[in-house]
């Protein structure tokens, strides 16, 4: 919970797919693991897949370094159009005293016919002026026919059913200082995930500059839906550093430094990748196989401007570079842009580029030299790939307590070198309302 003026940055997201994912009814083997992908595309809309490691965003479902983060940058937007204000005000560490809720229901859909409706739901209530405390949950309903599935198991359509909870809490110690915890669960039929979050803040120089440092542990248990005895494990470790520093009574800028590891089982336990004997041109699969740790880092640096004395206008640009053991870097450039005609009227878009270098064992095509390679994967998302993505929001307060939230965007992305798929689009929109009480 954040009570500044402007948001914090919310981390990857690493949205299979940060950054955000999980979740099935009966599936046949071979399809769980692209609707997942799926699911990951929804957190913001990019695709950007390793890249967008997902941090501690309240964060996480199930934290796929690989891919996870797509969808909540939709909730990210709106709470970056509820909270934006004149930069001057700074905001407080301390506890709100009054409970809030809201609801909302987010939808994805792309030409690789995957489609994904998230229902979310959260509540704040303080207990007294020094404690608060949040709920919240999310259930992600994936349908899916792509790409992944089609080339990875029989051709069919996949639906699956993901249900995540999320409890935290926040302390304020001696004013200037807070500490904030949070445990997320996530559960679907062949997956299940539980982090852990441990956060300190603290502003310092008359409330100028604020620091805020988190830690995340994670641990995930990956299994097969047509075999109940595979199950592998997955554990993350993660650190996030934030400094904010008012430069003028309208301008803000954010320092987002974060480390993360994880270890364990990184493959899609469905995904089988196809490999050409040079000699014969036989064509055989076999299992997926990536290496079992992996270390990424990833600096941010975000400026926000209010425009005039009394500001209509309010911009916020930003970039990140990532990079990690695999090999895998990339670059992302976003610019918000937001005018508030009225006191209760906000109008916003999000712009934002993105670039990513394959990882050091990705091929379009795997060949057979006295045996297979060792390190294989048939995860477009692990190759070369660029993206385009712009979201238009709407934030209209009715009355004093209650809000209504909108937006809609559009994304294209464009696979360098994976064969079955060269370029995807998506639309990506949200509808929502928050109340305080």
């Amino acid at each position: 919970m954040d009570h500044s003026p402007w948001p914090r940055a919310r981390q990857h997201r690493p949205r299979d797919d940060a950054r955000g994912v999980r979740g099935r009814t009966r599936l046949s083997p071979g399809r769980a693991g692209a609707s997942r992908h799926a699911r990951s595309h929804m957190a913001d809309g990019s695709g950007e897949q390793s890249a967008h490691a997902r941090g501690a965003r309240s964060k996480p479902r199930r934290h796929r370094f690989d891919r996870r983060r797509m969808r909540l940058q939709l909730i990210c937007i709106c709470t970056f159009l509820s909270t934006i204000g004149v930069v001057g005000s700074q905001g407080t560490l301390r506890a709100s005293d009054e409970r809030q809720a809201s609801a909302s229901v987010r939808v994805y859909a792309d030409d690789d016919h995957v489609t994904v409706v998230s229902p979310a739901a959260t509540a704040q209530v303080p207990l007294d002026r020094a404690v608060t405390v949040d709920v919240g949950t999310t259930v992600d309903v994936v349908t899916a026919a792509s790409v992944d599935v089609v080339t990875q198991a029989s051709p069919g359509t996949v639906h699956e059913l993901r249900v995540e909870g999320r409890v935290g809490g926040r302390w304020e110690l001696l004013n200037r200082h807070a500490l904030a915890t949070r445990a997320i669960v996530s559960q679907e039929n062949d997956y299940r995930s539980l982090h852990w979050m441990l956060g300190w803040r603290t502003e310092l120089a008359q409330r100028n500059t604020t620091l805020d440092l988190r830690y995340t542990a994670g641990i995930d248990q990956v299994g097969r839906s047509n075999d109940p005895t595979f199950s592998r494990f997955k554990g993350l470790q993660q650190i996030t550093f934030t400094a904010s520093q008012i430069l003028g009574t309208h301008t803000l800028a954010d320092l987002v430094l974060d480390g993360q590891t994880t270890f364990g089982y990184h493959a899609n336990p469905y995904r089988a990748v196809p490999i050409i004997d040079p000699a014969s041109t036989f064509l055989y699969r076999v299992p997926e196989t990536t290496p079992e740790r992996r270390v990424a880092g990833a600096a941010l640096l975000r400026l926000r401007q209010a425009l005039g004395d009394r500001p209509r206008w309010f911009l916020q640009a930003d970039y990140r570079f990532y990079g990690d053991s695999w090999e895998v870097t990339s670059h992302t450039v976003s610019f918000q842009p937001v005018f508030s005609p009225t006191g209760s009227i906000r109008i916003g878009a999000l712009l934002r580029a993105y670039t990513q270098a394959a990882a050091s064992f990705y091929q379009p095509n795997y060949f057979d030299a006295n045996g297979p390679p060792a390190l294989r994967t048939r995860d477009r998302t692990l190759g070369g790939m660029h993206s385009w993505y712009g979201l238009g929001t709407l934030d209209v307060r009715i009355v004093d307590d209650l809000q209504l939230l909108v937006s809609a965007g559009w994304a294209r992305f464009y696979f360098h070198n994976f064969p079955p798929q060269s370029e995807r689009t998506a639309l990506i929109g949200s509808i929502g309302a928050s109340a305080t009480f």
